[in-house]
């Protein structure tokens, strides 16, 4: 009867995991509102006070639009499937958190795969700036979700370990 309760909230948190992602970006996603908007305000005053743009502004703020447009795609496209979270959890909180450690490591370091990262728009997937923005974002998602993973299978293992003591 003790092993059932932590076995369901391990199912439990790890069901959770999925919810997580929106929560993390959150604040990331404000920062890449307000910088769009710093970026959109100052060509708008650029634009009011008729002073020419020369063409490496004017390209270097299209660079930042598309850098921006990629980050918030990434945080609304990308879900993070195949990231190796959900088993990362597990085995933290199955051996231990030192030996749940080397899955969250390996999962980490690895870029998400082209299939999984979900870019809708073929135009802007040809781009680089858009691309290697998307990808980076993707990877930072998926590092948020994999070291969640091991953070929450590593208190089902100390809660267990306390249970059974």
């Amino acid at each position: 009867m003790k092993l059932q309760f932590p076995v369901f909230l391990l199912f439990f948190l790890l069901m959770q995991l999925t919810n997580a992602q929106d929560f993390v970006s959150a604040n990331d996603d404000l920062t890449a509102i307000d910088y769009e908007l710093y970026y959109e305000a100052l060509h708008d005053e650029l634009q009011k006070n008729e002073i020419e743009i020369d063409q490496d502004d004017q390209s270097a703020l299209n660079t930042k639009k598309i850098k921006m447009q990629a980050i918030k795609d990434a945080q609304n496209n990308y879900q993070g499937k195949n990231s190796g979270a959900v088993w990362t959890g597990v085995a933290a909180a199955l051996t231990s958190p030192v030996l749940g450690f080397i899955p969250a490591a390996i999962t980490t370091s690895a870029a998400p795969s082209n299939k999984n990262l979900r870019i809708n728009n073929e135009k802007l997937q040809n781009d680089y700036d858009y691309y290697t923005t998307y990808r980076k974002e993707a990877k930072k998602i998926k590092e948020k979700r994999n070291w969640a993973a091991y953070g929450i299978g590593s208190a089902v293992w100390f809660f267990i370990l306390l249970l059974t003591y």
